[in-house]
Parts: C-alpha cells; structure tokens; sequence
C-alpha cells in the first residue's frame, strides 16, 4: 500500500507539471497541487501505519484474553493452618527440585537449605541458574515440582494462600 501511495504521488506530481508546462495551470496552482497532494500521501501512509499497528495489537488480544481467563493452579487447603506471627525455625528447602511445564530440563535439583529468622542470604550465580526460581518457590509464585518448602515446619501449600502472599515482599533485581 506503501508503494501504491508513492506511485500514485508520483503520477500527481508529473500530471501537475505537465498541464503548468503546457500552460492549463499556473505556478500558483502547481505549488497548490504539490502541496496538497503532499499532506494526501502524509496522511494516506499514516492511516495505513495505524492499520498495521491496529493488526499487530490485535495480535497480543488473544494473549490478554488468554492470560484473563488463567485460574491459579495453587489454592488454599479446605482447612489451612494460620500463618504464623512470629517465625521461630525459618524456611527450610527439602529436597526441593523444579522443572517448567512441558520441559524435562531442571532449573533447581535436590536443594536443601534452611533459612533461619533474621539471617540475611544473597544468591549468587550466573544467569539462568535458577536465583529467581528459587525465590519464586518461596513465595508460591511456583510450586516445586518435587519437595517441599516448609516454614516453621509446615509445608508452605498447608497454609492460607491469600494470607501468606500478604506477609511476602520481593524486589527482584532488574536485569539490564
């Protein structure tokens, strides 16, 4: 549509200058048709921009309507056991390996780690190697695929989902 709208322009411009040539129009109404056939094309490829952006946004639609209709796959137990308000033990890894859906590949494997109240812990590791997962374990963003994340002794999936998400905040580190 592009080159449609150049040819087109093209064929104006030329029609214009022949009929100033042979004397059917004037300067005046050359630099008049120039112009306006000018602004034309502008606006002419400016639709056809937004027609492409309108096709390619439409595109994402279906991702969005996708994304809306997810249900969580994690859910509160019928009888979940209260979070508590003081944590005593900390976080306790247990075996605790994790795979994406539909891979084979494992992104963690067998971790064992206990994080007590008030310790400070940093990950460290190259990219890929499985730092956010792991904090993305922790707070039930994901669930393991084998093991079991504990706090306070209780597996995390025994507490109230909605009241346990509350008690978490992450920052995670921003990449670039």
């Amino acid at each position: 549509m592009g080159v449609l709208a150049t040819i087109s322009y093209c064929v104006a411009f030329g029609w214009v200058i022949w009929r100033t040539l042979t004397g059917m129009e004037t300067i005046g109404d050359l630099m008049l048709y120039l112009t306006l056939f000018g602004q034309s094309q502008g606006a002419f490829l400016a639709v056809l921009a937004h027609i492409g952006q309108l096709h390619e946004n439409s595109l994402f639609l279906t991702n969005l309507q996708d994304f809306l209709v997810l249900r969580p796959q994690m859910t509160t137990p019928a009888q979940p056991c209260s979070v508590p308000q003081n944590i005593t033990q900390g976080n306790e890894f247990s075996h605790v390996s994790f795979h994406y859906p539909n891979q084979k590949q494992w992104v963690l494997h067998d971790i064992n780690l206990c994080i007590r109240p008030g310790e400070k812990v940093a990950l460290v590791g190259s990219n890929g190697s499985g730092k956010t997962t792991l904090v993305k374990l922790l707070t039930l963003l994901y669930d393991t695929t084998e093991g079991q994340i504990l706090l306070d002794g209780v597996d995390l999936r025994e507490y109230d989902l909605k009241e346990l998400q509350e008690r978490i905040g992450v920052i995670f580190q921003d990449f670039v």
